[in-house]
C-alpha cells in the first residue's frame, strides 16, 4: 500500500491514479525520480522525495512558493549510490511517521463517535457518544454509517466527507434540529428511514441509486415533495374533475333521457295497472253481487261475502259497505252488529250508503219525537245526518254511473224523502227515475242481464217513463230465462194478494225458489198454506228450512209482522 501525494488516501501499490481526489500517482512519481534536491536547512542532497532526511524539512513547502532553482540538481551530478540505503531508511520512517499522523488525526475526528475499523484502513459509524454535540463531522476514511448510527442526535449541523458510500437505516433518523447536509457524490445506498423524522432537513437523494423505504419521511423536503405531489394530485384531479364532471353530464342527460322515457312508461303502466285494477276490482265487485241476488247464477250469499270482504281488505269503500251489510244482515256470515259497524265506519268517508248506516240511520231511528209530532216527524238534526249521506250517494253516483248506485239513491229517496232537503242537492226521485230508466235502457240493449230486469220494472211501474206490461214482460222474461233471480220475482209478483197469482207466475216463483232465493221459498210456502195444501207446505218448508238463509228471512218476517201489528195497535 501507499499514500496519494495529493490527499494521503491509501491507494494500491500498482495503481496508477488515486480512487479519492483523482491524482495521477504514476506521473509524480516519474517527475520525482528525475529530481535531485538540496535541503534549504542543512543543505543535504537527496532525490526521490520531499522531505530532507536529516533534518526532516518539507521541501514542499519551498516548492508552493515557487523557489526551485537553488535545491534543485540533475541527477547525473552527483553519483546516486551513497544515497540509497539513507533514503530507504528516510522513506519507511516518513511513510510511518504519516501514518501516525493520519491515525491521530482520524482519533481525533472520530472522538466523539463509536467506530468499527476495516482492516483496509476505511472505518464505519456504530454510534455517536454525545447526542447532545451541537456539530458533527464524518472524516474521510468514513465509509459506511451503520443503522441507527447516530438517530436522535441534537446536532445542528452535520458535514459529511467525500468517500462515504453507505448510510444505514434509522442512520440519522429523529435529528430534529438539522436543516441541511450535503450529501458527497460518493454515496450509493441509503437505508429506509434514513432521515425519518428530521423535521427541518432539506435534502437531495435525486443522485443516490438505491435509497430505502420512507427514507425522508417526515422531513422538510418530504412535506415539500408531499405538497407538491399534492398540488399536483389536486390539478390531475381537477382535470380529472372537470373531465368527469362532462362525462357525467352527458351521461346524466341521456340517464335522464332514459329516465324520462321509463318513468313514463311506468306512469303510463302504472295507469293502466290501476285502471285495470279497478276494472277488475269493480267486476269483481259486481260477480259478487251476481251471486248475492242470483243474476246468471245460482244464489250464493256465503261466497258473496267471501268475494267483498277479499276486496275490502284491498280498502275498497263499496265492499267495505257491503261486508258491513252482510254482518249486520247475516247474509253470508255470523250476524255481527259490532263488526258491521266497524267495516261501515271503514267506509263512511267515501260511500254515503255506508255513512247512510253507520251515522244517519242511528240518528233517524233514535230522535225524540214531540208528544204532538206524527209518525212522519223527523228531527233537524235527522234531516242533516240524511241530507248529507244522500249527498255523499249523489257524488258517487256522479262518478261511478253504475245502474246499482242509482237505484240505491232512488230507494233512499223513495224511503226518506221527506227528510232530505232537496234545496241542497238537485237528484228529486222523479230525476232519478228518468236517470235509472235511461241507463237501464242503455244497457239492457248492450245484453246487461240485470239491466235487462230493471228496464221491464220501469216499465212495469212507469219509472222514468210511460207504463207498459207488454214492453215489461218483454224484458222481464227476457232476462228472467237468463237466470236473472229478481226477473223471476218480478214475473212471480202481482199487485193484489197471493192467491191470485196466475199458474205463469207460481211456476217463475218456484224457480226463483230453486235458484236459492229466500223470499221466493218464503212465498211459495205461504201460497202452498192459503190454497189449502198444508202438508205440502210443510214439506217445502222443511226443506227449505235447511238453508240458513231462509231461515233467517223467515225470522225477520216474524219481527216484521210483529213491529207492524205493534205499529198499527
Amino acid at each position: 500500500m501507499k499514500q496519494c501525494p495529493k490527499c494521503n488516501a491509501n491507494v494500491s501499490d500498482t495503481a496508477r491514479f488515486c480512487i479519492k481526489c483523482g491524482c495521477n500517482i504514476k506521473k509524480f512519481e516519474e517527475e520525482q525520480a528525475q529530481q535531485t534536491y538540496f535541503c534549504p536547512e542543512c543543505g543535504t542532497k537527496f532525490s526521490g522525495g520531499t522531505f530532507c532526511p536529516e533534518c526532516g524539512h518539507d521541501i514542499n513547502e519551498d516548492l508552493s512558493d515557487g523557489d526551485v532553482s537553488s535545491t534543485t540538481l540533475q541527477n547525473d551530478a552527483f553519483g546516486d549510490e551513497w544515497l540509497t540505503d539513507i533514503e530507504i531508511r528516510i522513506d519507511a520512517e516518513l511513510k510511518k511517521e504519516k501514518a501516525e499522523n493520519a491515525k491521530a488525526r482520524m482519533n481525533k475526528d472520530l472522538a466523539m463517535f463509536e467506530y468499527q475499523e476495516h482492516a483496509d484502513g476505511t472505518y464505519t459509524i456504530i454510534g455517536l457518544k454525545d447526542k447532545n454535540a451541537l456539530m458533527l463531522f464524518i472524516p474521510q476514511g468514513v465509509v459506511a454509517i451503520a443503522d441507527g448510527a447516530l438517530e436522535g442526535s441534537n446536532a445542528l449541523q452535520i458535514n459529511l466527507s467525500e468517500g462515504l458510500m453507505m448510510i444505514g437505516k434509522r442512520a440519522f433518523a429523529g435529528c430534529k434540529y438539522i436543516e441541511d447536509i450535503k450529501l458527497p457524490s460518493t454515496v450509493r445506498v441509503i437505508g429506509d428511514e434514513a432521515f425519518a423524522d428530521c423535521v427541518s432537513l432539506e435534502i437531495d437523494l435525486r443522485h443516490i441509486s438505491h435509497v430505502g423505504r420512507d427514507a425522508i419521511k417526515n422531513t422538510l423536503t418530504d412535506k415539500r415533495q408531499q405538497q407538491k405531489l399534492k398540488e399536483e394530485a389536486i390539478k390531475a384531479e381537477e382535470a380529472r374533475r372537470k373531465a368527469e364532471e362532462a362525462r357525467r353530464a352527458e351521461e346524466a342527460r341521456r340517464k335522464a333521457e332514459e329516465a324520462r322515457r321509463a318513468e313514463e312508461a311506468r306512469r303510463k303502466a302504472e295507469e293502466a295497472r290501476k285502471i285495470k285494477e279497478v276494472a277488475d276490482n269493480h267486476e269483481k265487485y259486481m260477480l259478487a253481487f251476481n251471486y248475492f241476488e242470483g243474476i246468471g247464477v245460482q244464489i250464493d250469499r256465503k261466497k258473496a261475502f267471501e268475494m267483498w270482504y277479499e276486496l275490502a281488505q284491498k280498502g275498497h269503500a263499496r265492499s267495505c259497505h257491503q261486508v258491513g251489510l252482510c254482518y249486520s244482515q247475516g247474509y253470508g256470515v255470523k250476524r255481527n252488529k259490532d263488526t258491521a259497524e266497524q267495516y261501515f265506519l271503514i267506509a263512511s268517508n267515501e260511500d254515503g250508503f255506508a255513512y247512510l248506516q253507520e251515522f244517519a240511520l242511528p240518528v233517524y231511528k233514535n230522535q225524540k219525537k214531540p208528544a204532538n209530532a206524527d209518525r212522519f216527524y223527523v228531527s233537524e238534526e235527522a234531516k242533516v245526518q240524511l241530507t248529507h249521506a244522500y249527498l255523499l250517494m249523489c257524488k258517487q253516483m256522479e262518478n261511478d254511473g253504475d245502474l246499482r248506485i242509482i237505484q240505491y239513491v232512488l230507494n233512499v229517496s223513495r224511503n226518506w224523502g221527506n227528510a232530505i232537503d232537496y234545496k241542497k242537492i238537485k237528484y228529486t226521485t222523479k230525476l232519478l227515475e228518468q236517470m235509472l230508466f235511461k241507463k237501464a235502457e242503455q244497457d239492457a240493449y248492450n245484453g246487461d242481464i240485470y239491466a235487462q230486469c230493471i228496464l221491464g220494472e220501469c216499465y212495469k211501474y212507469g219509472h222514468g217513463t210511460e207504463k207498459d206490461l207488454e214492453k215489461a214482460k218483454y224484458w222481464l222474461e227476457k232476462s228472467a230465462k237468463q237466470k236473472c233471480v229478481p226477473a223471476m220475482m218480478s214475473l212471480a209478483q202481482k199487485i193484489g194478494f197471493l192467491e191470485d197469482y196466475t199458474e205463469e207466475q207460481i211456476v217463475w216463483l218456484s224457480i226463483a225458489a230453486s235458484y236459492g232465493d229466500p223470499a221466493a221459498k218464503y212465498d211459495y210456502v205461504k201460497f202452498l198454506r192459503r190454497n189449502g195444501s198444508d202438508s205440502k207446505a210443510d214439506e217445502f218448508h222443511n226443506r227449505f228450512m235447511q238453508d240458513d238463509e231462509y231461515r233467517k228471512y223467515c225470522e225477520d218476517m216474524e219481527r216484521i209482522s210483529e213491529e207492524l201489528k205493534n205499529f198499527l195497535n
